[in-house]
């Protein structure tokens, strides 16, 4: 880079994000995130007490400036959500993938 004059406005570097035409989502929406999908129908995970330590012992073990969201779901929610799961996996294993199609 060469030298810059004083008179020179200061460099500035910045990162875009390409969201496809259409897409719904926020600036940053992958950034700094961590979300966790848990059954909530296991005799463990129906006891309150526990998901809150299961979910302080998320928080203290990552990073600080990562934020953490814990979805507690149930039988037939975790159904629906595994068969999108695969749908989506299926779809971003395709070459190539079908940016609008993953989006949705």
């Amino acid at each position: 880079m060469p030298q810059l004059e004083d008179n020179e406005p200061a460099v500035q570097i910045r990162a875009e994000q390409y969201i496809p035409k259409g897409a719904l989502l926020a600036d940053d929406f992958y950034s700094l995130r961590i979300s966790t999908i848990l059954p909530a129908w296991p005799v463990r995970f129906r006891n309150d007490k526990f998901r809150a330590l299961f979910e302080q012992v998320l928080k203290l073990n990552i990073p600080a400036h990562t934020q953490v969201n814990t979805y507690w779901i149930d039988l037939s929610e975790m159904s629906d959500f595994e068969k999108i799961y695969n749908e989506w996996r299926h779809e971003q294993a395709q070459q190539p993938p079908k940016q609008p199609r993953l989006d949705e």
